[in-house]
């Protein structure tokens, strides 16, 4: 009996030296893209804002930077008809280099201006949407791929 508790007692002091020298969790990396509309519904003739923000999820600079847009389909077939406006922010050219270089966890913003046509389609279900495609180049590598979206509902 004693055999099985200085057994079982060994076994414990052992899992338990396992567990504290374990380093904690990292924490996850940032998202790369966000994108919204404002407002988030709006009406055939408005005008909208969509701001992108790309943060920087690497350890090391991000020494260049690239987004673009590509209309999702539900968007496509919805009929949608919105006119590209202009833009401002952290980027040159607008929307589509973000400024560089980027430290790790650092950000970029710009704001994209649509006009929606009047004569668009409007209700429940339609949409004017957009993927928001992110390539990155640092010393850590080339990675490219959808990153986010932004969704506006159009009503009537």
């Amino acid at each position: 009996m004693k055999r099985r508790s200085i057994a079982c007692a060994l076994a414990l002091v052992g899992l338990s030296s396992t567990f504290v020298g374990a380093e904690p969790a990292l924490a996850d990396p940032p998202e790369v893209i966000t994108a919204w509309f404002t407002p988030s519904e709006a009406h055939p003739g408005d005008t909208v804002e969509m701001t992108i923000t790309f943060t920087n999820p690497e350890q090391v600079e991000v020494i260049f930077a690239y987004l673009g847009l590509a209309e999702t389909y539900d968007s496509i077939f919805d009929n949608v008809d919105a006119d590209y406006v202009g833009c401002t922010g952290d980027a040159d050219p607008c929307f589509m280099h973000p400024n560089a270089p980027i430290a790790p966890s650092d950000s970029r913003t710009v704001t994209l201006t649509w006009s929606i046509d009047s004569a668009s389609p409007c209700g429940p279900n339609i949409d004017l949407a957009y993927y928001v495609y992110a390539y990155r180049e640092s010393s850590a590598g080339n990675i490219g791929g959808i990153a986010g979206g932004a969704n506006l509902d159009v009503t009537c």
